[in-house]
């Protein structure tokens, strides 16, 4: 099972309580790229969130900081969400998100599926 903290909100009592639940991985915030092995995965950081705003170039310095063995925690909100515009993204700015993955050559995977990446 995996988990995304609200608001990114973290605490060593909510990682215990993910941990005894049977969770693996859980994304936090940030802007650096995941470290397994090094980063607890119940503390995932991620490296890009598309919000209304963000821009392919942020994107592309997020999976150009994904080196041998780190990983480009990307989170995608609503294609459109349109009861959360805050954390919307429009379909030609996603089209273009993929496009550059594509691209890159980059294995795309839904959160509960990294963890046949960790050691």
């Amino acid at each position: 099972m995996t988990f995304c903290y609200p608001g990114h909100a973290t605490s060593q009592e909510a990682v215990n309580v993910l941990k005894a639940r049977g969770y693996k991985c859980a994304r936090a915030g940030g802007s650096r790229v995941f470290e397994p092995g090094k980063d607890d995965p119940l503390l995932m950081p991620q490296a890009f969130s598309s919000y209304p705003g963000m821009t392919i170039e942020e994107l592309k310095v997020a999976v150009a900081n994904a080196r041998e063995g780190s990983i480009a925690v990307l989170t995608f909100h609503g294609v459109p969400d349109e009861q959360h515009p805050s954390a919307s993204t429009d379909q030609e700015t996603f089209k273009a998100y993929m496009n550059h993955l594509k691209a890159e050559g980059c294995t795309v995977v839904a959160l509960r599926d990294i963890i046949k990446y960790l050691p």
